[in-house]
């Protein structure tokens, strides 16, 4: 992921953000963490979570995996962009296609 992608991604989360506190005002973006290849978000609540993951998820397409841990009250997301994934796919099918004759 690019800087500018990073930088897309960060103004996607801060206005999808600023407009859900408007509507519950103690749900809020804590931290924003870019790191190589990932941006890391901490909120106050799952569900702001959950709607920033399906915000980016749903604007720039991909697969949204969610995971819960209840002991720890923590809920992780990973998204993956369909383009990678279907990178991948073209990359498998070549290699056994060209042990075709």
């Amino acid at each position: 992921m690019t800087s500018g992608q990073q930088h897309t991604i960060d103004a996607l989360l801060q206005r999808r953000a600023d407009r859900e506190l408007q509507i519950h005002p103690m749900e809020r973006i804590m931290e924003v963490r870019d790191q190589p290849g990932r941006i890391v978000v901490t909120t106050t609540s799952a569900m702001l979570a959950r709607g920033l993951y399906v915000a980016v998820a749903t604007t720039y397409k991909g697969t949204l995996q969610i995971y819960y841990d209840a002991q720890a009250d923590c809920l992780n997301m990973h998204w993956t962009k369909w383009r990678d994934c279907c990178g991948l796919l073209r990359r498998r099918a070549s290699l056994s296609n060209s042990h075709i004759d």
